[in-house]
C-alpha cells in the first residue's frame, strides 16, 4: 500500500490472499480508513486526472478503468464530474492531429476510420470523435517554406 493507491475491494483481496480471517476486513478496512491509507473517493478523483491527461483517455475509458477496481458507481460519477467537456474535446482534438501524419498515406475513408477507431479506444463519445477527426484530417493551408 505503500507504492500504489488501493481501492476497498483490492484492500480485501490483498487481505485474502494474506490468509486474513474474513471477519477481520473491516477491523482493518476501518484502521486504514482512519489513517487515510484507503479512500476509495481520493482514489477516483486522482485516476480520473491522471488517466485523462498522461494517458489521455476519455470518460467511457476512465468509467472502465475505475470499474475494473470495482469503484462504486456513484462515486465514479461524482468523479468524472471533474471533468471538462472543452477540455476533453481539446485533448481528443490534440491525439488526433497528433496521430493524422501517420495517416496521410491512405485515402480519406481509411485515414478516418482508423482515426475514428483510436479515439473510441481512448473512451472518447461519438460527438467528440466527429468533431476531432473532421479537424485533424481537414485540409491544412499550406505554409510558405523559403530555402
Amino acid at each position: 500500500m505503500a507504492r500504489k493507491s488501493l481501492s476497498e475491494w483490492e484492500v480485501t483481496r490483498l487481505l485474502a490472499a494474506n490468509d486474513v480471517d474474513e471477519s477481520e476486513y473491516e477491523l482493518f478496512l476501518n484502521r486504514y480508513r482512519a489513517n487515510r491509507y484507503v479512500d476509495d473517493y481520493d482514489l477516483a478523483e486522482t485516476l480520473v486526472e491522471s488517466l485523462n491527461r498522461r494517458k489521455g483517455y476519455g470518460r467511457s475509458q476512465i468509467r472502465n478503468e475505475l470499474t475494473t477496481r470495482h469503484i462504486q458507481p456513484e462515486i465514479i460519477a461524482a468523479a468524472l464530474e471533474a471533468l471538462n467537456d472543452d477540455d476533453e474535446l481539446q485533448r481528443a482534438i490534440g491525439l488526433a492531429e497528433k496521430r493524422a501524419p501517420s495517416l496521410a498515406r491512405l485515402d480519406a475513408a481509411t485515414a478516418e476510420r482508423r482515426l475514428t477507431s483510436f479515439l473510441m479506444r481512448k473512451g472518447y463519445s461519438s460527438a467528440t470523435i466527429r468533431v476531432a477527426v473532421t479537424t485533424a484530417l481537414s485540409p491544412q493551408p499550406r505554409k510558405v517554406r523559403f530555402r
